[in-house]
């Protein structure tokens, strides 16, 4: 099973779980961990991290004064609950998890 991630989601269906809440703040605050591998549960989890590493990037999650206003419409109409703007280069913008089917 893989999917991505985030404290700061767009999607709410990439919200983070509590445990993998807890990885990302560890990323955050640790630039140079790129990934992990945890045991939940009886089961291997690995995280990749996934950092704003171009300004392409930030041209969908820079500062929403910064993005094009035709931009700015579609996440709208998208995403009513958007987080996922404010970025920097070089910040976590959430990891993508990959742990086993459940059997």
């Amino acid at each position: 099973d893989v999917r991505r991630v985030s404290l700061r989601h767009r999607n709410p269906e990439n919200r983070a779980t509590p445990g993998e809440a807890s990885v990302l703040a560890m990323m955050a605050a640790r630039p140079d961990l790129a990934d992990t591998m945890i045991v939940r549960d009886g089961a291997p989890l690995y995280m990749r991290a996934i950092r704003i590493n171009t300004p392409l990037c930030l041209q969908c999650h820079g500062s929403r004064d910064d993005l094009a206003p035709e931009v700015v419409q579609q996440l709208d109409a998208l995403y009513e609950e958007d987080q996922a703007t404010g970025f920097s280069e070089g910040d976590l913008r959430g990891a993508f998890v990959v742990k086993p089917l459940a059997q």
